[in-house]
Protein backbone atom coordinates (compact mmCIF):
# COMPACT_ATOMS: atom_id res chain seq x y z
CA UNK A 1 0.00 0.00 0.00
CA UNK A 2 3.00 2.27 0.84
CA UNK A 3 4.60 1.79 -2.41
CA UNK A 4 1.33 2.22 -4.70
CA UNK A 5 0.41 5.42 -2.24
CA UNK A 6 3.96 6.81 -3.28
CA UNK A 7 3.82 6.12 -7.16
CA UNK A 8 0.39 7.89 -7.02
CA UNK A 9 1.64 10.85 -4.92
CA UNK A 10 4.54 11.52 -6.93
CA UNK A 11 2.27 11.74 -9.74
CA UNK A 12 0.06 14.21 -7.89
CA UNK A 13 2.97 16.30 -7.24
CA UNK A 14 3.99 17.13 -10.52
CA UNK A 15 0.76 18.06 -10.94
CA UNK A 16 0.97 20.46 -8.03
CA UNK A 17 4.00 21.71 -9.36
CA UNK A 18 2.19 22.07 -12.87
CA UNK A 19 -0.01 24.36 -11.40
CA UNK A 20 2.15 26.13 -8.54
CA UNK A 21 -0.05 25.14 -5.90
CA UNK A 22 2.77 25.05 -2.86
CA UNK A 23 1.11 24.01 -0.09
CA UNK A 24 0.04 21.04 -2.20
CA UNK A 25 3.82 20.72 -3.28
CA UNK A 26 4.26 20.51 0.24
CA UNK A 27 2.03 18.06 1.39
CA UNK A 28 2.72 15.58 -1.30
CA UNK A 29 6.50 16.15 -0.54
CA UNK A 30 6.14 15.72 2.84
CA UNK A 31 3.64 12.13 2.43
CA UNK A 32 6.34 11.03 0.15
CA UNK A 33 8.98 12.13 2.39
CA UNK A 34 7.55 9.96 5.15
CA UNK A 35 6.76 7.23 3.30
CA UNK A 36 10.45 6.88 2.00
CA UNK A 37 11.05 6.78 5.62
CA UNK A 38 9.08 3.46 6.01
CA UNK A 39 8.99 1.18 3.00
CA UNK A 40 13.52 0.38 3.98
CA UNK A 41 11.95 -1.17 6.79
CA UNK A 42 8.66 -2.93 4.80
CA UNK A 43 10.59 -4.87 2.07
CA UNK A 44 11.04 -8.30 2.40
CA UNK A 45 11.92 -9.58 4.98
CA UNK A 46 9.64 -6.82 6.64
CA UNK A 47 10.43 -5.72 9.93
CA UNK A 48 7.67 -3.35 10.01
CA UNK A 49 4.34 -3.45 8.90
CA UNK A 50 1.64 -1.26 7.88
CA UNK A 51 -1.12 -3.19 9.22
CA UNK A 52 -5.14 -2.25 8.30
CA UNK A 53 -4.88 0.85 10.24
CA UNK A 54 -1.46 2.66 8.62
CA UNK A 55 -3.12 1.33 5.50
CA UNK A 56 -6.42 3.05 6.38
CA UNK A 57 -4.50 6.44 7.18
CA UNK A 58 -2.51 6.29 3.64
CA UNK A 59 -5.41 6.24 2.13
CA UNK A 60 -7.67 8.52 3.99
CA UNK A 61 -4.03 11.22 2.67
CA UNK A 62 -4.42 9.88 -0.79
CA UNK A 63 -7.89 10.42 -0.98
CA UNK A 64 -7.80 14.12 0.56
CA UNK A 65 -5.14 15.24 -1.65
CA UNK A 66 -7.09 13.87 -4.49
CA UNK A 67 -10.06 15.93 -3.36
CA UNK A 68 -7.86 19.34 -2.10
CA UNK A 69 -5.52 19.45 -5.64
CA UNK A 70 -6.64 22.12 -7.93
CA UNK A 71 -7.00 19.95 -10.85
CA UNK A 72 -7.26 22.69 -13.45
CA UNK A 73 -7.12 26.09 -13.45
CA UNK A 74 -9.14 29.36 -15.12
CA UNK A 75 -9.89 28.46 -18.59
CA UNK A 76 -9.36 24.37 -18.11
CA UNK A 77 -11.77 22.17 -19.11
CA UNK A 78 -13.72 20.76 -16.06
CA UNK A 79 -13.47 17.01 -17.88
CA UNK A 80 -9.60 17.80 -17.30
CA UNK A 81 -9.86 19.10 -13.79
CA UNK A 82 -12.02 15.42 -13.14
CA UNK A 83 -9.99 13.26 -15.16
CA UNK A 84 -6.56 13.97 -13.51
CA UNK A 85 -7.23 12.63 -10.23
CA UNK A 86 -9.24 9.55 -11.56
CA UNK A 87 -6.71 8.54 -13.86
CA UNK A 88 -4.13 9.19 -11.13
CA UNK A 89 -6.02 6.77 -8.64
CA UNK A 90 -7.68 4.13 -11.47
CA UNK A 91 -5.92 1.26 -10.32
CA UNK A 92 -6.71 1.70 -7.05
CA UNK A 93 -10.38 2.41 -7.64
CA UNK A 94 -10.56 -0.19 -10.12
CA UNK A 95 -9.46 -2.75 -7.94
CA UNK A 96 -11.90 -1.71 -5.21
CA UNK A 97 -15.15 -1.43 -7.65
CA UNK A 98 -13.60 -5.12 -9.52
CA UNK A 99 -13.35 -7.00 -5.75
CA UNK A 100 -16.87 -5.55 -4.40
CA UNK A 101 -18.88 -6.33 -7.73
CA UNK A 102 -17.46 -9.50 -7.67
CA UNK A 103 -17.83 -10.05 -4.00
CA UNK A 104 -21.26 -9.45 -4.22
CA UNK A 105 -21.85 -11.37 -7.00
CA UNK A 106 -20.32 -14.32 -5.31
CA UNK A 107 -22.31 -13.71 -2.42
CA UNK A 108 -19.62 -13.04 -0.49
CA UNK A 109 -20.82 -10.09 1.27
CA UNK A 110 -24.21 -8.86 1.45
CA UNK A 111 -24.41 -5.74 3.40
CA UNK A 112 -22.48 -2.50 3.85
CA UNK A 113 -20.69 -3.95 7.59
CA UNK A 114 -19.42 -7.16 5.87
CA UNK A 115 -18.13 -5.19 2.31
CA UNK A 116 -15.95 -3.05 5.29
CA UNK A 117 -14.64 -6.07 7.57
CA UNK A 118 -14.35 -8.52 4.56
CA UNK A 119 -10.43 -9.44 3.93
CA UNK A 120 -9.71 -11.92 1.23
CA UNK A 121 -7.47 -12.75 -1.46
CA UNK A 122 -9.16 -11.76 -4.25
CA UNK A 123 -7.45 -7.78 -5.24
CA UNK A 124 -5.24 -7.41 -7.66
CA UNK A 125 -1.81 -8.60 -6.45
CA UNK A 126 -3.46 -11.84 -5.47
CA UNK A 127 -4.78 -12.43 -8.83
CA UNK A 128 -1.50 -11.99 -10.36
CA UNK A 129 0.19 -14.27 -8.30
CA UNK A 130 -1.94 -16.86 -8.89
CA UNK A 131 -1.35 -16.13 -12.45
CA UNK A 132 2.06 -17.23 -12.24
CA UNK A 133 3.86 -13.77 -10.90
CA UNK A 134 5.65 -13.76 -8.35
CA UNK A 135 4.99 -11.18 -5.21
CA UNK A 136 7.95 -8.96 -6.74
CA UNK A 137 6.47 -9.03 -10.02
CA UNK A 138 3.12 -8.47 -9.36
CA UNK A 139 3.88 -5.49 -6.93
CA UNK A 140 5.98 -4.41 -10.25
CA UNK A 141 3.10 -4.79 -12.66
CA UNK A 142 1.02 -2.80 -10.10
CA UNK A 143 3.26 -0.05 -9.98
CA UNK A 144 3.98 -0.11 -13.81
CA UNK A 145 0.42 0.62 -14.03
CA UNK A 146 -0.33 3.18 -12.07
CA UNK A 147 3.01 4.99 -13.36
CA UNK A 148 1.97 4.63 -16.52
CA UNK A 149 -2.03 5.63 -16.12
CA UNK A 150 0.17 8.59 -13.57
CA UNK A 151 2.10 9.61 -16.36
CA UNK A 152 -0.96 10.18 -18.54
CA UNK A 153 -2.76 12.02 -16.11
CA UNK A 154 0.45 14.86 -15.96
CA UNK A 155 0.61 14.93 -19.78
CA UNK A 156 -3.44 15.66 -19.82
CA UNK A 157 -2.74 18.79 -17.78
CA UNK A 158 -1.31 20.96 -20.89
CA UNK A 159 -4.27 18.94 -22.73
CA UNK A 160 -7.92 19.49 -24.28
CA UNK A 161 -10.97 17.87 -23.62
CA UNK A 162 -10.52 15.65 -26.21
CA UNK A 163 -7.20 14.28 -24.70
CA UNK A 164 -8.79 14.00 -21.69
CA UNK A 165 -11.61 12.00 -23.52
CA UNK A 166 -8.83 9.45 -25.44
CA UNK A 167 -6.70 8.99 -22.04
CA UNK A 168 -9.54 7.75 -19.97
CA UNK A 169 -10.84 5.61 -23.05
CA UNK A 170 -7.00 4.42 -23.21
CA UNK A 171 -7.03 3.87 -19.58
CA UNK A 172 -10.90 1.92 -19.62
CA UNK A 173 -9.27 -0.62 -22.71
CA UNK A 174 -6.21 -1.21 -20.13
CA UNK A 175 -8.67 -2.17 -17.01
CA UNK A 176 -10.72 -4.76 -19.63
CA UNK A 177 -7.21 -6.10 -19.76
CA UNK A 178 -6.62 -6.28 -16.16
CA UNK A 179 -10.43 -7.45 -15.73
CA UNK A 180 -9.22 -10.56 -18.43
CA UNK A 181 -6.57 -10.98 -16.89
CA UNK A 182 -8.34 -11.08 -12.96
CA UNK A 183 -11.00 -13.67 -14.16
CA UNK A 184 -8.22 -15.92 -15.55
CA UNK A 185 -6.79 -15.63 -12.05
CA UNK A 186 -9.87 -16.20 -10.57
CA UNK A 187 -10.44 -19.34 -12.65
CA UNK A 188 -6.74 -20.73 -11.81
CA UNK A 189 -7.61 -20.18 -7.96
CA UNK A 190 -10.45 -22.30 -8.31
CA UNK A 191 -8.88 -25.15 -10.50
CA UNK A 192 -5.93 -25.04 -7.38
CA UNK A 193 -8.88 -25.91 -5.06
CA UNK A 194 -10.53 -28.85 -6.68
CA UNK A 195 -7.10 -30.17 -7.24
CA UNK A 196 -6.26 -30.36 -3.28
Amino acid sequence: ATGLSVVCVVSMLIVGIQTGEKWFIFLCAAFIGASFGFLPYNFKPASIFLGDAGATFLGFTVASLAIMGSWGQVGYSPMIATATPVLILSVLIFDMVYTTISRIKNGTVCNFRQWLEYTGKDHLHHRLVHLGLTEKEAVIFIYALTLALGLGAVVLRNGKTLDSFLLLIQATIIFLIVTVLMIVGRKEVSEKEKQS
